[in-house]
């Protein structure tokens, strides 16, 4: 018998060499296709100026955000001494 057609076992089942060459090959495939997809992907992610340039605008964007705030609990605050000030004013009258 030549090494081609000797059988190997294989938990129990017996595969040819070619056989085990052509489920070695669709590994490989997919081993490579994978290595393709991550490798776009990894060309895909932004650079680290671009990242710098998102945090300095999500910075600016809290900042706003927390001076609303600010003016929001000032304009809260402020109705409700109004309001205060007028049941006051009212109920002496």
């Amino acid at each position: 018998m030549t090494p081609a057609a000797v059988p190997l076992v294989v938990e129990s089942e017996a595969v040819t060499v070619g056989e085990l060459g052509r489920n070695l090959a669709k590994f490989e495939k997919t081993v490579t296709d994978s290595l393709a997809v991550i490798g776009s992907k990894l060309d895909e992610r932004p650079d680290w100026k671009d990242v710098r340039s998102i945090e300095a605008q999500l910075v600016e964007r809290i900042k706003r955000l927390e001076e609303w705030q600010t003016w929001a609990v000032r304009l809260v605050v402020g109705a409700v001494i109004l309001a205060v000030i007028a049941l006051v004013t009212t109920s002496k009258l």
